[in-house]
């Protein structure tokens, strides 16, 4: 069984639980027994989110995308980081790599909320006015692949 409670940190660092009651109730339905306890920010909950929503939905939906018309030429498919890296580029903007003429994307790891949310916002576009797709939005309830 998996639980998720939402609760605070306190000054006196004590964890103080929002539905007390529920987490009560989800205990006494266990069995005895050894578990494991994670605690994270919501900060860190909302960027694995945000991450996982990019991979398994934007940047997988161009990777089949464009692998398609690569296999036709038998040559391999775009890997998820090739296809991450271009996205990047094209949304986002580059910076000059260690050997001259090489470029790099912008980190994606440095991007604010509204920076990141912006680069997927302009990918959802991208695929509508280029593949007249629809990528669903991260909060739409369809599971991620």
């Amino acid at each position: 069984m998996l639980m998720r409670q939402h609760a605070t940190i306190t000054a006196e660092h004590q964890l103080r639980l929002d539905d007390n009651a529920l987490w009560r109730a989800q205990l006494a339905a266990m069995k005895p027994g050894r578990v494991v306890v994670t605690v994270e920010s919501e900060a860190l909950r909302r960027t694995t989110d945000a991450n996982r929503y990019w991979f398994c939905r934007v940047v997988k939906f161009f990777q089949k995308q464009w692998s398609a018309g690569r296999e036709a030429l038998s040559l391999p498919p775009y890997s998820k980081w090739d296809t991450h890296s271009v996205l990047v580029q094209s949304f986002v903007g580059s910076e000059p790599g260690p050997i001259p003429g090489t470029v790099l994307h912008v980190p994606t790891k440095v991007m604010t909320v509204e920076q990141f949310s912006r680069m997927t916002d302009a990918a959802r576009m991208y695929a509508w006015d280029t593949y007249q797709a629809r990528i669903p939005s991260g909060g739409e309830p369809e599971d991620y692949e």
